[in-house]
């Protein structure tokens, strides 16, 4: 039997912090779901436009008929790749 006070002493496993609450930004797409403190949105937002410029480019490179970037083909022509049989 649990008493009313002992409630009390239990730890919340989800603590009300407003102020943390407050200090993020949350934002969700088609391909997840992205916190992020506040001092940090600027950095972010900026990586993820370049991110979606990386994106794009390959995008229209493969539909332009590339395989394998060069940077891919560059690496497994090197001593970094070892082919076993």
């Amino acid at each position: 039997m649990v008493r009313a006070d002992d409630q009390h002493r239990r730890r919340d496993p989800w603590p009300r912090r407003t102020d943390r609450t407050r200090a993020r930004q949350f934002g969700a797409d088609r391909n997840g779901v992205v916190v992020v403190r506040f001092e940090r949105i600027d950095d972010t937002i900026a990586a993820i436009e370049r991110v979606t410029a990386a994106e794009t480019g390959l995008d229209a490179a493969v539909a332009d008929g590339l395989k394998i970037p060069d940077a891919i083909a560059d690496l497994l022509d090197s001593d970094k790749v070892r082919y076993t049989d």
